[in-house]
Parts: structure tokens; C-alpha cells; sequence
């Protein structure tokens, strides 16, 4: 999982560009290694609550609310080589994004199909 705070001055107001560009350097270099592990990637945008979780000794910073769990849920839709970004992603990036295809999905925890689009990294 990654966090992008959206107030951070290096961001600019340019967070959903700068997600998809890490999203397909990440795939990029995957496809690219022969050892490395296939993965799918899953992009969300919008509010939740982040900071740090302790259980015992073990303490971690993390994020949580439906925005994540959304990311995550559109993360497990993706196949090999393939980003999915949610609605608000696309929204953001529709002018850099000319491969994108509209697709829906239907996810658990989810009472409606999410309506996403689907960057396919296997060319």
C-alpha cells in the first residue's frame, strides 16, 4: 500500500497523476524482471483516516476507511500487468490517460458494482 497525502507541497495538487505514474513504473519494472513476482495494481482518491496502529509491541502507520478499502477491492480485480483506477482517479487523469477502458466490477463489501477503468501494462 502506498499514501498519498494530497497537502504535501511536492504533490502540487497533482496527486491522482502522480499515483498512476508510480503505478506504471511499478509495473514496468516488474514486467520488465523475469524474477520478480506478476502483481495487479488498484488506485483510489478520496478521504480516510491515517496514522499510527499499535498491537502489543508491533506499531505501524496505515490508512483506513472505505476509500482504502475501495483501493483494495479494485487491487484484487487486477490482473497481471494491469492498473485499476476508481471513478475519482480516472476523473483526475482522463486527459493523460488514453488507454484506459471503462469496466465494472462487482466487489465484496460493496452493495453496488463499482465502475472502474482498467490500464492493461502487458505490451
Amino acid at each position: 500500500m502506498a499514501i498519498y497525502v494530497p497537502l504535501l507541497p511536492s504533490l502540487a495538487g497533482r496527486t491522482p497523476q502522480v499515483m498512476v505514474a508510480a503505478a506504471k513504473c511499478l509495473v514496468d519494472a516488474i514486467h520488465e524482471d523475469d524474477d520478480a513476482l506478476p502483481v495487479g495494481v488498484g488506485l483510489n482518491y478520496g478521504p480516510c483516516q491515517v496514522g499510527n496502529v499499535k498491537k502489543g509491541a508491533s506499531k505501524d502507520f496505515t490508512a483506513v476507511g472505505d476509500s482504502v478499502n475501495t483501493a483494495a477491492r479494485l487491487q484484487s480485480s487486477a490482473v497481471n500487468y494491469q492498473i485499476v483506477i476508481s471513478e475519482s482517479v480516472y476523473a483526475a487523469v482522463a486527459d493523460d490517460v488514453t488507454n484506459a477502458r471503462a469496466k465494472v466490477f462487482s466487489v465484496k463489501g460493496k452493495y453496488e458494482p463499482l465502475n472502474a477503468y482498467v490500464i492493461d501494462y502487458t505490451d
